[in-house]
């Protein structure tokens, strides 16, 4: 049984010279290479936090909106880069994360993981996974990347074969996971107007 967990940690050391409530940030995307966890982020605030984040690959994506990668030694990401991960940011002081997990067993020992750092962890919520959502947890991250980067913008602000590139993807494959994402959505969209 496929269910998500919100979890609540206390927001690690590397992330405390920011102010939260002057900046927001969101976690895109974990991938762990050995000791250093590479980290694609959304930043909402100044250049301040951006230069004390260590980002590089900056991209202004709106007014005070970044994209940029980080690498860190988070024993916390490294933890986390392990399993799917549906949204992560930075609220209150705190490190919210929801996260897909097969059983209660894989979140305990998700937990005990945690709290072997040193860390405090809450589950704030569970919810079993429903099979009704019209995106998966991919097409969706990428349909929200391509409407922030301008995509279904007119005219667009990015091409097809530039959004691939930044999502390190083939345009084939870009083109064939936009598409079944828009057929999803036009026919919940459908199905939902003629009930």
């Amino acid at each position: 049984m496929l269910f998500s967990a919100v979890i609540e940690v206390d927001i690690e050391d590397w992330l405390k010279d920011i102010d939260w409530y002057k900046n927001s940030l969101n976690f895109l995307y974990l991938s762990n290479n050995k000791n250093t966890v590479k980290t694609l982020v959304e930043i909402k605030g100044d250049e301040e936090a951006i230069n004390k984040l260590n980002c590089y690959g900056v991209t202004k994506t709106f007014k005070n909106n970044y994209m940029c990668i980080i690498n860190t030694n988070s024993k916390l990401l490294s933890i986390l880069s392990n399993y799917i991960i549906l949204n992560g940011f930075i609220m209150d002081g705190k490190e919210m994360w929801t996260i897909v997990l097969s059983d209660y067993r894989e979140l305990r020992s998700l937990l005990r993981k945690i709290n072997e750092l040193g860390s405090k962890v809450k589950v704030t919520k569970v919810v079993k996974l429903k099979s009704e959502s019209a995106l998966t947890a991919r097409q969706e991250q990428i349909i929200k990347y391509a409407i922030e980067l301008g995509y279904y913008d007119f005219p667009r602000r990015i091409t097809l074969k530039e959004l691939a590139q930044r999502l390190n993807i083939s345009p084939s494959n870009l083109a064939e996971i936009l598409r079944r994402a828009e057929k999803n959505i036009l026919e919940v969209y459908i199905r939902e107007r003629i009930r």
